[in-house]
């Protein structure tokens, strides 16, 4: 009978990992979306323990004419049968180029505010939905495995287009994940890298979850991590920006809240501690795992600014 209970007990707990690591990396067609473990009742957190949380395919809200600017649509080709969808948001004069990345769960139109800010500062913009997202193909995520060759090919884009000044990569949460792990895997050819929000590991990103929602991470988020993992074809307790980081030998700002409940800042800091190459930290005292340009503008501008300044002028005159 023990034997039986603990067989039946790690069958549940393994049946519910896959399906919330199922529920988590396929976007569903429509629906409501599960709001923020933050927000969860009593009841609402047992529903979600039972069937997984929903999380429809995210769409674009806006378009770069909603702030006044003008821009052309690009579909970028990445491997066969993964297509994305960008915005190019040229500048008539431009001292530099950005190619920005959302986090997860999220697509191109949530970077618009940082498109405005910069595309102000004379920089053109190439916002990218990943796969899954916006304009792009497929209705998957791996938060950021996958996604790294989504980084790639839009870098590579723009790097086989004329232009002037530097090229920067802009990555928020996933989206910095994902430009650590492509540079890892080959050095990209960028001048700077921007990251914003940005996890240490998988598996603590995971355990921040539940953290979140008031119960024992272990062994659930372990769980979660390899199922996960399972289901999109790698080995997901290796997908941790902390080490892709001594990788990067390129400029670096990282900016981070202090009370983001999904990276702590310490855990941000593992990965800035990490970084190879020139590096710089901007942390926002009170802000959450959100939009740092839309919680104060003022400084994330500022920040910007003081990181580009060198990159722009390496030499000084």
């Amino acid at each position: 009978m023990i034997a039986a209970t603990v067989f039946a007990s790690a069958l549940l707990l393994n049946s519910l990992a896959y399906l919330h690591a199922r529920a988590m990396l396929r976007f569903s067609p429509e629906g409501l979306r599960t709001n923020a473990p933050e927000a969860l009742g009593l009841l609402d957190k047992l529903e979600v323990m039972a069937l997984g949380v929903q999380i429809p395919r995210p769409t674009d809200t806006a378009t770069p004419r909603d702030h006044g600017l003008t821009y052309e649509s690009r579909e970028i080709p990445v491997t066969e049968g993964v297509t994305l969808g960008a915005w190019w948001i040229a500048h008539a004069d431009p001292v530099g180029t950005v190619v920005l990345f959302h986090g997860y769960a999220a697509s191109k139109s949530t970077l618009l505010h940082q498109a405005t800010v910069l595309h102000r500062k004379r920089y053109s913009c190439l916002l990218v939905d990943f796969r899954g997202s916006g304009e792009s193909s497929g209705a998957d995520t791996t938060v950021g495995f996958l996604e790294a060759q989504d980084v790639r090919a839009a870098i590579q884009q723009v790097v086989g287009q004329k232009r002037s000044g530097p090229l920067l990569v802009y990555g928020q949460s996933m989206g910095g994940a994902a430009a650590l792990r492509a540079n890892s895997l080959s050095p990209l050819a960028i001048d700077g890298l921007i990251l914003e929000s940005v996890f240490d590991r998988m598996l603590t990103t995971v355990k921040q979850r539940f953290y979140a929602v008031g119960i024992p991470a272990t062994p659930l988020a372990e769980l979660l991590t390899f199922w996960g993992g399972f289901q999109s074809g790698f080995w997901s307790f290796a997908h941790n920006p902390v080490d892709y980081a001594s990788d990067c030998h390129v400029p670096v700002l990282m900016l981070h809240g202090t009370d983001d409940p999904r990276v702590t800042l310490n855990q941000a800091r593992s990965v800035y501690e990490a970084l190879a190459g020139a590096k710089s930290m901007k942390v926002f005292p009170g802000a959450k795992h959100q939009s740092l340009v839309e919680f104060d503008e003022g400084e994330w501008a500022a920040a910007l600014d003081e990181f580009t300044a060198p990159i722009a002028n390496p030499t000084g005159h």
